[in-house]
């Protein structure tokens, strides 16, 4: 009897962000708004930079939808790690700009090709693997 009780019992779940919103619309309203007039008392102009220093100045609710932002977007860091991929592959091109005076134009095509088709067939791993080894090869 008490097994059957058991199954019976639906499971609790948290609430939805929609279903939190249509609940309670005047608390969501009166956060807004705290929210709105502590964002209007800091001093951000148009050059403002989301360095650590100026999420850190941010008030705690502002800071913690900015995490919350990350965490839901890229849960697993993977956009974090294109970006900086990205990053590498044009210091590493701007590097090879500068070695190109003192290596072989037929060495850069082939590790030019090499990555182009480690990158072509979406091999993110090899690709930092391969730019870790061209970088090497290039600070020696």
């Amino acid at each position: 009897m008490n097994n059957q009780k058991k199954r019976e019992r639906p499971q609790k779940r948290a609430l939805t962000v929609d279903e939190i919103i249509s609940k309670y619309p005047g608390v969501i309203k009166i956060m807004l708004g705290e929210l709105i007039s502590k964002l209007d008392k800091l001093e951000i102009n148009e050059d403002w930079l989301p360095t650590p220093e100026n999420i850190n100045a941010l008030p705690e609710p502002v800071r913690k939808y900015i995490r919350d932002i990350e965490t839901n977007i890229d849960p697993q860091g993977m956009v974090r790690e294109n970006v900086l991929i990205k990053d590498t592959c044009k210091a590493l091109v701007l590097k090879l700009e500068e070695k190109k005076k003192t290596v072989t134009n037929k060495w850069i095509e082939e590790k030019t090709m090499e990555m182009i088709d480690i990158v072509s067939k979406g091999k993110i791993l090899e690709s930092m693997s391969f730019i870790r080894s061209l970088v090497q090869e290039i600070g020696k």
